[in-house]
């Protein structure tokens, strides 16, 4: 349940930086990589050392399936700023 929960809530967040920003294939892979880099820390606080890195891994792996996949489907910005 807390999967669909932060898909939905990603998907919010991607409609929101597609409608709200000049370059949304920018924005969001600054955010996207700021949050990959948030979600290392807890895993460290919280187990040992061993089960902290194959959380990390995971979250490297997805990342690196993820990001790129929902980069690419969103518009660079600048075909948008060239005069007609």
């Amino acid at each position: 349940m807390f999967s669909v929960f932060q898909g939905v809530l990603g998907g919010v967040v991607l409609a929101w930086i597609a409608s709200r920003t000049k370059r949304p294939r920018n924005s969001w892979l600054a955010i996207s990589l700021v949050a990959l880099a948030l979600s290392f820390t807890p895993g460290f606080i919280a187990t040992a050392m061993a089960p902290a890195l194959w959380l990390n891994a995971m979250h490297v792996v997805a990342g690196a399936l993820i990001i790129p996949m929902v980069a690419l489907a969103l518009p660079t910005g600048e075909s948008s700023t060239t005069p007609r």
